[in-house]
């Protein structure tokens, strides 16, 4: 039997000299298949790092190279091609098949697990474009900017005094946390005596904002009440001082509106005595009090990851949404699975769609994240500015500048 290597050189020793130029006619039988030509002698070419005769790997004839792509040019498989998607790599054709990839006229390999994230079938690149002119026509109706729920992470109730706050360190935070921050989300919420019930007032993602906080050791004057009426005035030097910043909102704006541009805080230890001064305070939080008014609230460190759900609408309820999962560990798990599939998984598996149209059609249907999240050393901030209004921060370390 004679032996081809890919090429249409003069016959070796080993089978053809190659002409890298040309692609193959024909190949050899299991086990005589020879790898790209630098040499006169060839080294035996490997089948997606299993020997060429290993079960599965077969090389079958296929026509000459046609760079174009025709009606009788399969849609997939052997005797189609694949366009890169990664390093603009360009079109290739396939030439052998593997159970768990596709072997290239350059020697390569396409891994199946691959397609659609790394590469696609050419001829669907082709159908993808009239997708993508179809699709861009179509106006999808969504928020302009995107909006998260928190659930009842992070807000307090009277059960949660003296004990420990979930999700959070389990000491209270010290100059440990002393850096700069980016502010990550921001809400508020008001509390409704008649239907006993907390109702959100807004959540958002600011497009700038931070969080500065520095050591210290100012003595700060303190009010708090006897518990018959009377104010009493308290001195006691704190660990930390920070000041949060909302720059660029417009007039009008509801973050204007409960967080003016910022507010300016002193935070303190454990054992000051400014504590006594709020009573509501989980043992896993540290005190911190507003500089122009006295107002009181809470800072924690973030330990858990905390999933915040995308939700269509800025006022709700507060509400437990994380009791169908196992831990806020799982629930986290969950959302970050579901983050990196959106639709695809269910379009280009489940429907059969081709991977490229999945792709076009997924990044239309998903402008935004279905989940952002609260990470571990992460700051959360809770604090009254406005009665009856809380407010919260969500604040993470800035790269670099701690």
């Amino acid at each position: 039997m004679a032996r081809y290597h890919p090429g249409t050189s003069e016959p070796t020793a080993r089978g053809k000299r190659y002409n890298p130029n040309l692609l193959p006619q024909n190949y050899d039988s299991p086990g005589h298949v020879w790898s790209n030509a630098k040499t006169t002698n060839w080294n035996p070419w490997t089948c997606c790092g299993r020997p060429v005769n290993a079960e599965g790997c077969q090389m079958r004839p296929i026509s000459r190279f046609d760079e174009n792509l025709t009606s009788q040019t399969p849609r997939q498989g052997v005797g189609a091609y694949i366009q890169f998607l990664i390093n603009d790599k360009g079109r290739v054709l396939v030439v052998g098949e593997h159970p768990i990839c596709w072997l290239l006229s350059t020697n390569r390999i396409a891994k199946k697990a691959t397609e659609g994230s790394s590469w696609i079938w050419a001829q669907d690149a082709n159908d993808c474009q009239d997708l993508t002119s179809s699709f861009s026509r179509l106006i999808v109706g969504e928020p302009i900017l995107p909006f998260y729920s928190f659930g009842n992470w992070g807000y307090y109730t009277n059960d949660h005094e003296s004990q420990i706050m979930p999700g959070f360190s389990l000491t209270p935070p010290g100059v440990e946390i002393c850096g700069v921050y980016n502010v990550i989300y921001v809400a508020a919420l008001r509390y409704d005596n008649v239907q006993k019930q907390a109702n959100i007032l807004l959540r958002q993602q600011p497009r700038r904002g931070s969080l500065v906080i520095q050591e210290s050791s100012r003595q700060v004057i303190v009010r708090a009440h006897d518990g018959q009426g009377e104010s009493i005035v308290m001195t006691s030097q704190s660990i930390f001082e920070g000041r949060l910043s909302l720059p660029g909102v417009e007039f009008g704006d509801k973050i204007d509106k409960y967080f003016g541009p910022g507010y300016n805080f002193f935070g303190f230890s454990p054992q000051s005595k400014a504590r006594k001064s709020y009573t509501p305070m989980p043992s896993n939080a540290s005190l911190i009090v507003t500089k122009r008014n006295d107002n009181k609230g809470r800072i924690y460190k973030v330990d858990a990851p905390k999933a915040f759900k995308l939700t269509s609408f800025e006022e709700g309820v507060v509400k437990n949404e994380s009791t169908s999962y196992e831990s806020q560990q799982h629930e986290a798990d969950i959302a970050r699975r579901i983050c990196v599939s959106k639709h695809y998984s269910f379009l280009c598996r489940d429907l059969k769609l081709p991977c490229s149209a999945s792709a076009v059609v997924t990044s239309f249907l998903n402008r935004h994240q279905p989940y952002i999240f609260a990470e571990p050393g992460d700051l959360w901030l809770d604090i009254r500015l406005t009665t009856p209004n809380r407010t919260y921060v969500l604040a993470r370390p800035r790269m670099g500048l701690r």
